[in-house]
């Protein structure tokens, strides 16, 4: 094929010769192109079919360049969408698991009570707990009440004479811990004091008590209830070793 191919004067001009190298390369190029190509084989204005040839060629090339444009649109559309939809059941998820803790107490003259609860859909897990008595840290309520009896002595000597007088008095402490599950719904009692006299002295100091409680959903999310706060519970990062 190479012998009878006729390059026009614009590619290479005339037959290759021993003494021009330049259009022995031009020559091989032009000869090659012909031979690869059957339309232009058989064509005898092999130039027009030759360029029309690569037009065919070109068209071709952008459809599937179009093709495989519109395939990575759909897959990366199809990606985002399940990130998406990912994130979307996540909060779903963290909106079922959420816990609600706040602090409540029930008040009467014979009796008091102090509760914490979670009014939330999901289990509160309490990560630290901090408690104080005049913003002195306290190991437990156990202690508080201790500290409570030292600091009024009164106190303990009316409710003693009340013991003797054959009044019924009774105190119950729970000290939440870290690691303790409050359940949606449930509470948990931090104290109950049941008695007259132990009311009439304790409940007028109550305000004195600082109670701050750490707790985590289910999903890792955290929050900080404190005792004299009567708002929304504060969103915290993590929980540190005390509320």
């Amino acid at each position: 094929m190479r012998q009878n191919c006729r390059c026009p004067k614009g590619l290479g001009g005339a037959s290759p010769s021993a003494s021009s190298p330049t259009r022995l390369q031009t020559h091989e190029v032009c000869a090659f192109v012909v031979s690869s190509h059957p339309r232009l084989r058989r064509s005898k204005r092999w130039p027009r079919a030759f360029f029309r040839s690569l037009l065919v060629d070109e068209r071709r090339f952008r459809l599937d360049f179009i093709i495989a444009l519109g395939a990575l649109l759909i897959s990366t559309i199809t990606a985002l969408s399940s990130v998406y939809q990912t994130r979307v059941i996540a909060r779903q998820f963290s909106a079922a698991v959420w816990p609600y803790v706040s602090f409540d107490q029930n008040f009467a003259p014979w009796q008091l009570q102090l509760y914490v609860r979670n009014d939330g859909l999901g289990p509160a897990i309490l990560r630290s707990v901090s408690i104080t008595w005049d913003g002195k840290p306290q190991p437990s309520l156990e202690q508080l009440l201790v500290t409570v009896a030292r600091d009024q002595p009164y106190a303990m000597k009316a409710a003693h004479a009340a013991l003797r007088a054959g009044a019924k008095l009774r105190i119950t402490t729970s000290t939440p811990t870290a690691g303790m599950v409050i359940p949606a719904n449930g509470q948990h009692t931090l104290i109950d004091m049941q008695g007259a006299v132990l009311v009439r002295y304790f409940h007028p100091d109550i305000k004195r008590l600082g109670l701050s409680l750490c707790y985590c959903s289910l999903t890792g999310n955290c929050w900080v209830q404190s005792f004299q706060n009567t708002g929304e519970p504060r969103t915290v990062p993590s929980c540190s070793t005390r509320a």
